[in-house]
């Protein structure tokens, strides 16, 4: 029988191995890049700060263009390529204005947190599940400067006569754990939420005022803002989901 100890590879010479290639970034704990220049770097850095007329201007006005070119209104949470969960700008939004974090070390540090700031988080239709996802991969650091989101009352019937709504509670707890920061809450109303409609109708107005309730029991310190895209909403409608009528 042959030795099969001898069969083993030999291992390659040390100038024939694969190296690693080293990571040349460091990340601190809240996920953002160490962009502090260092060596020719510092040098390059300072050049552009003296010689750029956008990094000359003062540092409100070039606060003032980050926020233009980075805070869209509305970002949506979408299933996106390999299942993967993320926050999409809408359409009316306008193509994003990330690329410009990735000029220069100046302009990042300045403007990295601005697209977390003043914009609205939305689960869209009924996949709140597919919101808690996008937002899960989102730093904590992240998620901690976001106060507004956009839900949209959800009323579907599923297998047993159970409604969306009471599926979707169980995402609907975590919310206020991811976004420990939240100051305002847009909702959405379904079609046919109407108090002087059909018994459907009615019924729709008390599932959004128990939504509504819900809400303010688990995140006290947020203002509720009921929006009516669709234009369907009767005043009487929002005065009965307000509690007023």
């Amino acid at each position: 029988m042959a030795n099969r100890g001898n069969d083993r590879k030999k291992p390659a010479p040390a100038e024939d191995r694969p190296t690693k290639r080293r990571r040349r970034y460091h990340l601190y704990t809240n996920g953002m890049l160490n962009v502090v220049p260092k060596g020719e770097k510092l040098e390059i850095a300072q050049m552009n700060a003296e010689t750029s007329p956008l990094l000359r201007l003062p540092r409100e006005i070039r606060d003032m263009i980050w926020k233009h070119v980075l805070q869209k209104d509305e970002y949506y949470a979408k299933k996106w390529r390999y299942g993967r969960r993320l926050f999409r700008p809408s359409v009316e939004s306008g193509a994003t204005g990330l690329p410009i974090l990735g000029t220069c070390r100046q302009i990042y540090s300045e403007a990295v947190l601005f697209p977390y700031q003043g914009t609205t988080l939305h689960a869209e239709g009924y996949d709140l599940d597919i919101f808690v996802a996008a937002a899960r991969k989102m730093k904590a650091a992240h998620r901690a400067l976001i106060t507004r989101v956009g839900i949209y009352v959800p009323w579907k019937p599923i297998i047993g006569g159970v409604y969306w709504m009471s599926w979707c509670l169980g995402d609907l707890k975590t919310i206020p754990l991811l976004f420990p920061g939240l100051r305002h809450i847009q909702i959405e109303c379904p079609d046919g939420t109407d108090i002087d409609g059909n018994d459907e109708g009615k019924s729709r107005v008390d599932q959004v005022r128990g939504y509504i309730a819900h809400l303010q029991l688990r995140i006290p310190t947020a203002t509720i803002e009921i929006v009516d895209h669709s234009k369907k909403l009767s005043e009487r409608t929002k005065l009965a989901i307000s509690g007023l009528l």
